[in-house]
């Protein structure tokens, strides 16, 4: 997300620091001496999908998984329509925090999708006239690297920074 955003003269530091108000957040991003608190989150994998990946990964094999075709849009909109639901259904957050959400769930989609950004922006519109308690909340669509392709990651804005951004002044506990 950081090296989307601001490219690599940024510093980012993973902490899953609570401030003195409950309020937790997974990371801070520094840069230009301004501070972003994210949120991530990873709905697309699941702990049994985390688990194969570790086991098959040892044999340096691959998995795949046969079922019935369902529309991959209306897939991936559940799955950050659910994920956005529950995070901003905790008191643990404040308008200080951007929620970041993760979609990597690129085995359901041709290269064609997994390349339009327009197609990304089209499944989150609904999502943009929500009320959210972050003050801002953005899908990063993760790096595709496929066989002969590979794709950087890009970041969709569901809802955008409205309130300005403060400084960090103690810029040594980044």
């Amino acid at each position: 997300y950081a090296m989307a955003k601001y490219g690599e003269n940024c510093k980012i530091r993973l902490c899953g620091r609570e401030t003195r108000n409950q309020i937790k957040f997974d990371g801070l991003i520094k840069v230009n001496g301004i501070e972003e608190k994210i949120e991530i989150t990873t709905p697309f994998r699941s702990e049994e999908d985390n688990e194969q990946m570790k086991q098959l990964n040892k044999f340096g094999t691959t998995d795949f998984k046969i079922g019935y075709y369902q529309d991959p849009g209306e897939k991936i909109k559940n799955i950050v329509q659910d994920a956005l639901n529950n995070k901003n259904s905790k008191d643990s957050y404040d308008n200080t925090v951007n929620l970041v959400i993760l979609y990597e769930g690129f085995e359901d989609l041709f290269i064609d999708k997994i390349s339009d950004d327009t197609y990304f922006e089209s499944l989150f519109e609904d999502f943009k006239d929500g009320e959210y308690i972050f003050n801002s909340v953005s899908v990063l669509i993760d790096r595709y690297k496929g066989s002969d392709i590979e794709i950087a990651p890009r970041i969709i804005k569901i809802k955008p920074l409205k309130k300005p951004r403060f400084s960090f002044e103690n810029e040594e506990n980044l």
